[in-house]
């Protein structure tokens, strides 16, 4: 019996011959630095066995009769880390074994959408849904960007952020929100109003008109909710939020009951 080795840069096959049906793998090292006579002082030999990758690293593996190795002399500077050399370069091609399954299996993979096609996962414009590079960020799962269907274009204003279940995606692919018509609510509202005079602590201090979902800034003033803008209109003090004023809006429904007997 007999075990067939070579070294990288050679082409012919060399032999051990053996008695038995297999050794171990220090064993088949000292057999050729014996008849080649190598000093393993400078440099370390790595053993493969042929036609495949990755190295027989214990000195105690079995290397049966018939078979052929391939050895590489590796330098002991560059020997240190060589495990963990191996093990990255198997990491690499795992992954690129992965991202290659990944293509089969995601036919828009590296394919370019229109110019106005849109993400409706992420709002932007550049790329499928399928690849969109927030499909691994958790906080894109709750979000919902919803097209304004049936919205007039007049009542959309721009959105800054994708931040509120409210947002919409326009077919110019820009964040919008529907904005409410106070206005024009205020003028079919007023058909039907009050004609006496209106108590001044329910006037709201910037539109002067009855107030509208009254709330009550930081600084204790009371202004309509769609006239709220992060700055009292009374003390010109910022205010970083509000809270409806149920007191004042029962005190609103309770004079309008009165106007309409």
């Amino acid at each position: 019996m007999q075990v067939l080795y070579r070294f990288r840069s050679e082409k012919r096959l060399s032999k051990i011959e053996t008695e038995r049906p297999s050794m171990p793998l220090w064993e088949l090292k000292a057999e050729i630095a014996s008849l080649r006579h190598l000093t393993l002082h400078d440099y370390h030999l790595v053993f493969y066995i042929e036609n495949e990758k990755e190295p027989v690293t214990d000195n105690y593996a079995t290397i049966y009769a018939n078979s052929s190795v391939v050895i590489e002399r590796v330098p002991n500077y560059m020997h240190v880390g060589y495990k963990e050399a191996l093990e990255k370069t198997k990491k690499e091609e795992e992954l690129k074994e992965e991202n290659s399954r990944i293509s089969v299996a995601n036919p828009m993979s590296g394919k370019i959408p229109p110019a106005a096609y849109v993400c409706y996962r992420c709002g932007k414009k550049g790329h499928y849904i399928q690849n969109c590079p927030t499909n691994s960020n958790k906080q894109y799962d709750s979000q919902k960007i919803k097209k304004p269907t049936g919205i007039p274009k007049m009542f959309l204003v721009p959105a800054e952020e994708a931040g509120s279940s409210a947002v919409l995606l326009n077919e110019e692919g820009r964040l919008v929100k529907a904005q409410p018509q106070t206005k024009e609510f205020r003028k079919h509202f007023e058909k039907g109003r009050v004609r006496g005079k209106t108590p001044e602590a329910l006037v709201c201090p910037k539109c002067k008109e009855l107030l509208t979902d009254a709330v009550r800034l930081e600084c204790k003033h009371v202004v309509c909710e769609c006239c709220e803008g992060g700055k009292c209109p009374v003390c010109g003090k910022r205010s970083e939020g509000s809270k409806p004023d149920k007191k004042i809006r029962r005190r609103i429904e309770e004079f309008l009951e009165t106007q309409k007997m």
